[in-house]
């Protein structure tokens, strides 16, 4: 146990963190810059995960397992990597919406709004609409929806990149015939 804690979850944990700090950060500028919900943020915030657990999954490989990484680790480094990310990414962003940036929900409804009008929409699908966003935006419910969003992205993600960065220990007595 204490094995798996040194070589498997401190690593992870670590690459976690720093990618959730990188995260934080990211959202913290588009706060302050007031790009929020500009399109630049949307695609940053699913960009940015993407590559950091890529990133994650080849550290690991080249600092502790540089010999051999087998597909199953790899995509389970990624997956444990997208999960812890996402619980502290879930954490500020509960931590933000209700302590910090109270006006966030109201600011989410009221875009909501704005951009079913523009499209044209019934006035009784977009109070259908915003009464879902705003149960969604509820801390618990927001935690939880993140954190699996975040944790299936990281899944996908995992298992497209631990093709690539899988590294099998090659023996060069295995092609060799006995006669």
């Amino acid at each position: 146990m204490k094995n798996w804690i040194n070589k498997v979850l401190t690593p992870v944990l670590t690459y976690a963190g720093i990618l959730a700090g990188i995260l934080i950060l990211h959202n913290v500028l588009m706060d302050v810059f007031g790009l929020t919900f500009s399109g630049y943020n949307q695609i940053a915030g699913t960009v940015l995960p993407l590559i950091g657990i890529v990133i994650a999954i080849y550290a690991y490989r080249k600092e502790h397992s540089p010999r051999q990484l087998s597909y199953g680790k790899a995509v389970g480094i990624g997956i444990l990597v997208a999960f812890a990310c996402g619980v502290l990414i879930s954490a500020y962003s509960v931590i933000n919406m209700t302590y910090i940036n109270t006006d966030f929900k109201e600011m989410t409804l009221q875009m909501l709004e704005e951009k079913m009008i523009e499209r044209g929409a019934s006035d009784d699908l977009i109070e259908m609409m915003v009464a879902r966003q705003e149960k969604a935006l509820e801390p618990v419910r927001m935690f939880i929806f993140s954190t699996v969003a975040i944790s299936l992205l990281g899944l996908i993600t995992s298992l497209i990149a631990a093709v690539f960065i899988k590294k099998e220990e090659v023996n060069p007595f295995n092609d060799i015939e006995v006669e």
